[in-house]
């Protein structure tokens, strides 16, 4: 005698709001199936249809197909509930209702991302507003940057080497869709500070040329202590403990959006020696950021 093959087990996900049917179909009876049925207009169960529906669950999926009902809203199923006087399948469903539903993992990138930028903006307008025109006085002497700031001419050198004087930094941006921009100069001419006004702007919304970009990152380069790692850079440099900000998701907003983010680089010179390579990586790779 042979023996009965088993059937297959397929294992599926079944979605939350598929679960909530479930629990509403087990408690539910046939007469309280029926009274349900008996509540909807003939535009939502007409009496062809009604007369195929067995249970709770075909009830709830034609109702969820001719858009009553559904994951966001699930009113009308509150009200049937509570007019067959099933208050405590009623509060099963507003339970529902409140729970938000679990964010994506591209829902977490960009939530992560505004979050980031909102620290970004606040601690740029904090620390890069004002600058110590003395460096070695201890008394906390410090001026508006906004109030002493001179703009730098700058000399675009091309790779041929050309060169042309502009007006401004926005023409540097605009030269040829560059995406790789080095500014060179004596210690002290205003690099630093340059960077600092470009942060700025960007914080304060004042320079539209910088609007496009949906993140900036300034880092300083002689703060990186352990890797050329520019995410545990902003992490260390610009982001407070608290900021809640996870590192996988901001690196995938990175990842996916490097088009839109403007990545500064202050004072190469005073680079660690260990630390040059991963960041020549960045500036010399094939990434669409713009360093």
């Amino acid at each position: 005698m042979d023996k009965k093959q088993s059937k297959p087990v397929i294992s599926a996900r079944i979605s939350p709001l598929r679960r909530l049917y479930k629990a509403l179909d087990d408690s539910l009876t046939r007469s309280e199936l029926e009274q349900l049925k008996l509540l909807l207009t003939p535009e939502q169960l007409s009496r062809k249809d009604g007369e195929n529906i067995t249970s709770a669950c075909d009830l709830f999926d034609h109702l969820e197909k001719i858009c009553v009902i559904g994951q966001n809203d699930l009113t009308l199923l509150s009200e049937l509930l509570d007019t067959i006087k099933r208050r405590d399948l009623k509060t099963l469903v507003a339970n529902f209702t409140n729970t938000p539903s679990p964010l994506s993992c591209l829902d977490k990138a960009i939530r992560d991302a505004t979050t980031c930028r909102e620290w970004l903006e606040i601690h740029y307008k904090d620390k890069m507003a004002y600058i110590n025109p003395i460096a070695f006085c201890e008394s906390g002497f410090r001026l508006p940057l906004l109030d002493v700031y001179t703009k730098l001419k700058l000399v675009i050198r091309s790779p041929r080497g050309f060169e042309e004087t502009c007006k401004d930094f926005r023409q540097a941006f605009a030269t040829d869709g560059a995406t790789r921009i080095l500014i060179e100069g004596d210690p002290g001419i205003g690099k630093s500070t340059f960077c600092r006004k470009i942060a700025l702007d960007w914080a304060n919304k004042t320079e539209p040329m910088l609007e496009r970009f949906k993140l900036l990152i300034v880092l300083e380069l002689r703060q990186l202590v352990e890797s050329g790692d520019i995410i545990q850079g902003i992490f260390d440099q610009l982001l407070p403990t608290s900021s809640e900000v996870e590192r996988v998701n901001l690196q995938q907003f990175m990842t996916a959006n490097q088009r839109d983010i403007l990545i500064v680089l202050d004072g190469a010179d005073e680079l660690k020696e260990s630390l040059k390579g991963e960041i020549m990586k960045l500036v010399e790779g094939d990434r669409k950021s713009v360093v």
